[in-house]
C-alpha cells in the first residue's frame, strides 16, 4: 500500500471519527397505572400519532384489568368473589379464559400454581401490609383455598366451598400485555415493548437495527424475606 493511500485511508478515519454519532432510536413511552402495578407502554412510532396510539392502549388495559383484577369492590372479579359461592355466576369471555387457563396450569402442576389463593394474598395484605399474619390466621386462610372447588363452564363459575377467593395476578398481567399488543400491532405499530409489573412483550425490530436487550432483576435481597414469586418489590425485613 503506497504513501498516497495510507494518507487518504487516515484522512476518511479521522473524518468518521469526528462526525457526530447517531442518535440511537428510543422509544416513546407512556406509563399507566392498573391491576395494582404500572404498565408501560414503549412505542416506536411517529410522536403526532402517539398520543391515539398511547390512548388505544390505555383503553384495552382499563378495559381488561376493570374485569380481571382483585383490586377494588365494583370489578367483575370482585363480584364473582361476592356471589359464586351462593351459585353459577356469568361472567366475561375475557375472563372465562384467564381463568380457565389458570385453572388448567394449576391441574398440570398439582396445585403449586393456583388461582385461589385469594383468601391467603388478601390476608398478607400486598402491597400495604405493615406486618405479617400470624400463623393461626395463615392455616385459617389456606383452608380457604383450592383450585378443585373452583368450577366453571363455558362463561359461567362458582365455588364448591366457602370462603374461596380467585386472585388471578400471576395470569391477567399477561394476558393484558397480549391484548395490548395485538391492539398496537393492528393499530399499526410496527415495533415496541409492553410491560406491566415484570410480565413483559416486545415485537418487531427498533429502527436502528440494534437488539432488544432486557435486564431481570436479581429475587434475592440481602436482609429480606421474599413472600410471593419473586417480585423483588414483595418482601418483609427481619
Amino acid at each position: 500500500m503506497n504513501l498516497r493511500l495510507l494518507v487518504g485511508v487516515a484522512g476518511v478515519a479521522l473524518v468518521l471519527l469526528l462526525l457526530p454519532r447517531a442518535e440511537l432510536a428510543r422509544p416513546l413511552e407512556e406509563y399507566h397505572v392498573a391491576m395494582g402495578t404500572i404498565v408501560r407502554v414503549a412505542i416506536f412510532a411517529d410522536e403526532a400519532e402517539a398520543p391515539a396510539l398511547f390512548a388505544v392502549a390505555r383503553d384495552e388495559i382499563d378495559h381488561l384489568s376493570a374485569g380481571l383484577t382483585h383490586y377494588g369492590t365494583d370489578g367483575e372479579l370482585a363480584r364473582v368473589n361476592r356471589e359464586a359461592q351462593s351459585g353459577w355466576v356469568d361472567i366475561s369471555a375475557d375472563l372465562a379464559d384467564v381463568l380457565g387457563l389458570s385453572l388448567a396450569i394449576a391441574r398440570r402442576t398439582g396445585g403449586s400454581f393456583d388461582p385461589s389463593l385469594g383468601a391467603l394474598t388478601r390476608l398478607w395484605g400486598f402491597p400495604d401490609a405493615t406486618q405479617p399474619p400470624t400463623p393461626a390466621a395463615i392455616d385459617s386462610a389456606l383452608a380457604q383455598c383450592g383450585y378443585r372447588h373452583v368450577r366453571i363452564e363455558g362463561r359461567r363459575v362458582r365455588f364448591t366451598s366457602q370462603g374461596i377467593r380467585l386472585d388471578l395476578g400471576a395470569g391477567a398481567k399477561g394476558y393484558v400485555v397480549d391484548r395490548t399488543v395485538s391492539r398496537l400491532q393492528a393499530a399499526g405499530v410496527m415495533a415496541g415493548v409492553v410491560e406491566a409489573g415484570g410480565d413483559l412483550r416486545y415485537w418487531g425490530s427498533k429502527p436502528d437495527g440494534r437488539p432488544w436487550h432486557f435486564g431481570v432483576q436479581h429475587p434475592r435481597l440481602p436482609g429480606a424475606a421474599l413472600s410471593s414469586d419473586g417480585h423483588p418489590r414483595c418482601f418483609r425485613s427481619r
